[in-house]
């Protein structure tokens, strides 16, 4: 269906590129971009596949990035009627950042793809994505990260795990394990020191030195202990071994 000032490029089979604009004035025909903006602002459709719901093809339509196979939408004032798959935004919920205004949302210049897949591949070198304000990944069911060297992240702060629902649980910082280690190993050697002075105190009684019991009897439990630490922190348990940190 064209708009006052429209250029229309269709193919046979359900294939359009439509060089459009915001068109409120014309209240006998209804498009899903001219909600906000004014009249004229630009709007640049490419469509491909005509919904499977179209009953009559020969008849007239509108592009609806809903229904239609795939679409590119490069706006500049308008609000697109738009539903995202995953709408998750629990990531958001620790962080000062704002989370992103929904696309369904937002009035003004963006571009959006919609299909069954979207595929970016970058044959001899990266693919970068750049923001001034979020990032955001969202799933229902899986987000996979791979690197077959190395993965780094690196921010002032970094969270992971999820809080939300979950009872009497609260966001944790991570360990530094070397430091960890360094430390539970002076205290099983403090503990070890201790089992052996624990192990002969005694106590003068007259002109008899007389084991103190109370101590002597903890001994063994103080050495166990500081054997324990010692056997942990050389199989490295604390240590995880895919995660750094600084």
């Amino acid at each position: 269906m064209p708009f006052m000032g429209d250029s229309l490029m269709e193919g046979r089979y359900g294939q359009s590129i439509r060089f459009g604009s915001t068109a409120k004035s014309q209240s006998e025909k209804k498009n899903n971009w001219s909600e906000s903006g004014d009249n004229g602002d630009p709007i640049l459709i490419i469509r491909n596949g005509q919904s499977d719901v179209v009953r009559e093809p020969w008849v007239p339509k509108v592009e609806n990035i809903n229904n239609t196979l795939s679409s590119i939408y490069l706006t500049s004032t308008q609000k697109l009627s738009f539903f995202t798959k995953s709408n998750i935004v629990d990531s958001f919920a620790l962080s000062q950042t704002s989370t992103p205004t929904n696309p369904s949302q937002y009035s003004g210049n963006q571009i959006v793809l919609n299909s069954g897949r979207l595929v970016f591949n970058a044959v001899n070198d990266s693919i970068i994505l750049s923001s001034e304000k979020s990032i955001h990944l969202s799933s229902n069911d899986m987000v996979g990260i791979d690197g077959s060297k190395q993965i780094s992240i690196s921010a002032p702060q970094v969270y992971l795990g999820l809080t939300a629902g979950v009872a009497n649980s609260q966001i944790q910082p991570l360990v530094l394990g070397n430091n960890l280690n360094d430390v539970l190993i002076g205290i099983a050697s403090f503990l070890n020191t201790l089992g052996d002075a624990f192990s002969l105190a005694t106590a003068k009684v007259g002109d008899n030195s007389v084991p103190i019991e109370s101590l002597n009897s903890i001994a063994q439990t103080a050495k166990t202990v500081s054997k324990d630490i010692n056997n942990i922190v050389t199989a490295g348990d604390l240590l995880s071994k895919q995660v750094k940190t600084v």
